[in-house]
């Protein structure tokens, strides 16, 4: 699930953060985005673990806080700050995900736009390299004169050792918890911007 993760350059927001680590303003953005020091979604805490910086955009992981109870397999937080460069909308933006989850036969993915903001859904059947199905779903806008912002949730959730009917599986174990956490996403305030 993780190997998708510079495909998803945007999603999972509206969650507690408290601001600390300055990204670099570019020549073309007056403002800075701000990440969080840490990131409270549905009363589990996650702290940084690493942050990725990949030229126009910078990917900020956060990780369980040591000691979380009910945190889930393989369970993190992104937040992907594009500087948006390029000038891409909302409606392209999915449209180009679209067209990149359209060429995979491994990822199962759902966006729409509403309230200007891009939610997404993808699902990751497991491959010879991942023995469990990855979830992620996420939440990302566009940042006044600065850049777009992804907030992402993702998690593991173990291989069946047999699964009879994909579809029936996908229905009853997958697609519920996905949908769970993106009401809850759709739910919370967005609380970032750039100074």
């Amino acid at each position: 699930m993780w190997r998708y993760s510079l495909l998803l350059v945007v999603l999972l927001a509206g969650c507690v953060t408290r601001p600390s680590v300055t990204t670099p303003t570019t020549p073309d953005n007056s403002k800075v985005f701000r990440p969080a020091s840490e990131v409270v979604l549905d009363g589990k805490t996650f702290v940084p673990s690493k942050t990725v910086d990949l030229i126009e955009m910078v990917k900020y992981v956060y990780e369980p806080k040591a000691g979380t109870k009910g945190a889930l397999s393989r369970e993190k937080v992104t937040l992907f700050f594009d500087k948006n460069l390029r000038h891409i909308n909302l409606q392209q933006r999915m449209a180009l995900r679209q067209r990149s989850y359209q060429r995979s036969t491994n990822s199962i993915a759902d966006l729409s736009i509403q309230d200007n903001t891009l939610y997404s859904t993808v699902i990751y059947r497991p491959s010879a390299q991942y023995d469990y199905w990855g979830v992620e779903v996420a939440k990302g806008r566009d940042l006044s004169d600065c850049g777009f912002l992804e907030l992402q949730y993702a998690y593991a959730q173990n291989k069946p050792k047999v699964i009879n009917d994909e579809k029936a599986f996908l229905n009853s174990q997958i697609y519920p918890n996905a949908r769970q956490y993106l009401s809850k996403l759709q739910q919370q305030p967005w609380l970032w911007q750039c100074e």
